[in-house]
């Protein structure tokens, strides 16, 4: 049985997503409403999968190391397509629009408990799965950085996404060449297309 903790800012969605829950082979093991309920729940609680809406998040690379740390999942819950596009290459296994339907939802759900790697969606987007220990060796910045490789954007445009200088994507991207084994841009796109 899955053991899930739901953390959503608004009680009467925390309350959906629960009793969708409960239809299926799940156990919610503790629900929150604010970012220190998360935490404690998170050191206490060992989920399957952290269901959390992105509003309420501080610090969501301490979320995903310590769930992942717990082998858990991070199944992100955000309130407009911008904030998925932003969130969605940080290392979560998913990420969906709270309008989605309960059907959506279920099916995001159920295909981030049953992946054995890193799945970056949002709708409307293409899907990466990676093989689990790439995945597991690349920071969530890292993932990011990925992401937005595969949207197209070059080094000045994922610099200014992310706020950062534009040496900074570099040296991150040799990074990730470091790990992956690959030596340019170009392996890398290739590689992640056929990863789709």
């Amino acid at each position: 049985m899955y053991q899930i903790i739901v953390a959503d800012h608004q009680d009467l969605y925390r309350a959906g997503i629960v009793a969708l829950l409960e239809s299926s082979e799940c156990c919610v093991i503790a629900e929150c409403s604010d970012w220190i309920g998360l935490v404690q729940a998170v050191k206490v609680e060992s989920a399957s999968i952290v269901i959390a809406s992105i509003v309420m998040v501080i610090d969501l690379e301490w979320l995903i190391l310590r769930t992942q740390k717990a082998r858990g999942r991070v199944l992100l819950v955000g309130e407009d397509a911008d904030s998925l596009n932003c969130y969605r290459a940080a290392g979560a296994s998913g990420a969906l629009h709270r309008s989605a339907s309960a059907s959506v939802f279920l099916d995001t759900f159920q295909r981030t408990l049953e992946a054995d790697d890193f799945v970056l969606p949002f709708e409307g987007s293409p899907s990466l799965h990676l093989n689990p220990r790439l995945a597991r060796s690349l920071t969530p910045r890292e993932l990011k950085i990925m992401g937005l490789l595969m949207e197209g954007f070059k080094n000045r445009h994922i610099a200014k996404h992310l706020d950062v200088a534009e040496y900074v994507v570099r040296g991150a991207f040799q990074k990730i060449f470091d790990k992956t084994g690959f030596s340019n841009r170009l392996e890398l796109a290739l590689f992640l297309s056929h990863c789709r």
